[in-house]
């Protein structure tokens, strides 16, 4: 599933294509913030990214509500699993410390 639909039948993109600990420039980082706050904003909660282990399809990243996530590290089930949740404070940290190098770099 790629998409979460909330009560008002909007379709939010909860996927996540890279790495959270991978993300090397400013338009990936804002991707996934703006994929962040618009679940928050659509569902009224805090969210994050959550690294999902798949037991046939492999590990994805995906969007979801903290108590979402709470309960997914929680509950170990049999095919899919949580592993570990990135808040939107850990991406908003990434961004600040992007931009301040594109700054670096700019002024150099």
């Amino acid at each position: 599933m790629t998409k979460a639909t909330s009560i008002f039948m909007i379709e939010l993109d909860v996927i996540v294509q890279t790495h959270p600990k991978r993300i090397k420039t400013l338009p990936e980082v804002d991707d996934i913030l703006s994929k962040v706050k618009a679940y928050e904003q659509q569902l009224a909660c805090n969210a994050g990214v959550l690294l999902i282990q798949n037991r046939s399809l492999g590990s994805s990243y995906r969007v979801m509500s903290v108590t979402e996530a709470e309960e997914a590290l929680k509950k170990q089930r049999s095919c899919e699993w949580g592993i570990r949740f990135y808040p939107l404070s850990f991406f908003e940290e990434v961004r600040r410390k992007l931009s301040e190098k594109e700054n670096k770099d700019y002024e150099q």
